[in-house]
């Protein structure tokens, strides 16, 4: 998914986005068979440095780690049932 694009794929407008405190990114989460289960990988791509650093104040490292854990908890108990 992405915040870089406006409806109607338009790109968004950095100098809104600096206004505004926002910065853009684009975000690709991929799951892919692995012989022990499945890898998953979740890739996110900046507009520049400065919103890189403004998302990992935002503790976005600790944020994919938590998603993925809530999704392996999720799927044991799928696998359960």
């Amino acid at each position: 998914w992405t915040n870089a694009l406006q409806p109607g794929f338009r790109p968004s407008k950095p100098e809104l986005d600096k206004d505004s405190g926002a910065f853009t990114f684009t975000a690709t989460i991929s799951l892919e068979p692995h012989q022990n289960g499945t890898k998953y990988r979740a890739i996110v791509i900046h507009g520049d440095e400065e919103g890189c650093k403004k998302h990992h104040e935002m503790g976005f490292h600790a944020g994919w780690g938590k998603a993925l854990d809530q999704l392996v908890e999720y799927m044991k108990k799928v696998a359960s049932s």
